[in-house]
């Protein structure tokens, strides 16, 4: 899935409200016109392969199944390779 634009309060309002009741009360804050999660997932080390991409990319989704909606995934990362780990699905 390949996502476009930039989060919303919308958007992340509804995130909340879908995690809330297994997160801690505190877990989200909004700043920024965004709701965001209190811990984020970071991708900035590991190898620059298909493996790691992999890896990389299961750890995102399992993240935000658990409630994170805040990925540190920049494109200087891993020799460049971090934006495709983090928009393939």
């Amino acid at each position: 899935m390949k996502l476009s634009g930039k989060a919303t309060l919308e958007g992340t309002t509804r995130y909340k409200e879908r995690h809330q009741k297994t997160c801690a009360v505190d877990h989200f804050r909004e700043g920024n016109g965004i709701i965001t999660s209190s811990i984020g997932i970071g991708t900035h080390l590991g190898e620059s392969d298909e493996q790691t991409d992999s890896l990389v990319t299961e750890a995102i989704i399992e993240s935000v199944r658990g409630g994170i909606n805040l990925i540190d995934s920049a494109i200087v990362y891993r020799d460049r390779r971090e934006n495709v780990a983090s928009k393939k699905r």
